[in-house]
């Protein structure tokens, strides 16, 4: 007896493995996106529920994402954290902003006389992948490698701001809204309307939100999937940068950090 297959069977099976095939590559971003946020090393059952999986499906999951080094097991505890491949891939991406962000953030330290940075969310926190500055009377804290909290400053309202609402509103949940310093925003409300301004303006300004005396002024740069690439700020002390400052130079971050997303394949400013 002959086996016959309909065409139409058969596109309706392929259509079926392509849907399963994506629905797999979706689940396995969620897990590594799952322990690439947590705080700390995270089980196989801590997992499962984090992600609303069950156990044998997150466990086949993560020993995918182990076999390409996406994820690592220790081998005492048997919890697992980002593995070394993530590290390379994000300082791959890295590098490439850096390097075509690099001669525009040199311009503008030179306009400036200030601290140029460039920032990218990592997690729950915001993490500084560049800092170029002109004299020593303009350094700050900041040094390559620097973490903060992913919502506070400029450059953390211009990371929040380009997110669903859902999402920062989950990001929130878990980090709250620290009190830093007396200018810090507290009520999450006031923050939510200050994010829509940021978009609404394509800049975020802040004084003293994250250190007393400290002013910055930072503006999105998206890559050519038109998606956020980083947080490009500049900051100085309140004393040289007082708000008619803040308001021309939010001008010139303005313009590079569109410059940049040009060069990165942007054919023009999204807000």
């Amino acid at each position: 007896m002959s086996l016959i297959i309909k065409e139409s069977q058969l596109f309706d099976d392929k259509k079926e493995i392509k849907l399963n095939t994506i629905r797999s590559v979706e689940r396995a971003f969620k897990v590594l996106r799952y322990i690439c946020e947590s705080s700390t090393p995270s089980g196989l059952s801590q997992i499962s529920r984090g992600v609303d999986l069950d156990k044998t499906t997150t466990w086949r999951l993560l020993a995918t994402l182990e076999k390409e080094n996406l994820v690592q097991q220790d081998s005492v505890s048997k919890k697992y954290i980002p593995g070394a491949n993530i590290s390379n891939l994000s300082n791959t991406w890295r590098s490439d902003v850096r390097k075509v962000a690099r001669p525009y953030l040199e311009e503008l330290v030179h306009e400036t006389g200030e601290t140029v940075c460039l920032i990218v969310a990592k997690g729950l926190e915001r993490l500084c992948i560049e800092v170029l500055q002109k004299n020593k009377t303009s350094k700050t804290s900041q040094t390559i490698g620097y973490r903060a909290p992913i919502y506070k400053g400029a450059s953390g309202r211009v990371l929040m701001a380009y997110r669903p609402i859902e999402e920062v509103e989950k990001i929130l949940d878990k980090t709250g809204l620290e009190k830093s310093t007396p200018q810090s925003v507290t009520n999450r409300d006031v923050y939510i309307r200050e994010l829509e301004k940021t978009r609404e303006r394509g800049f975020a300004a802040t004084s003293g939100d994250l250190m007393l005396g400290l002013s910055a002024v930072s503006s999105p740069i998206f890559d050519k999937q038109k998606e956020l690439a980083s947080a490009l700020v500049v900051k100085g002390s309140q004393a040289r940068m007082p708000n008619s400052i803040i308001s021309k130079m939010s001008e010139s971050v303005l313009t590079t950090a569109s410059a940049i997303s040009e060069e990165l394949g942007v054919d023009k400013r999204i807000h």
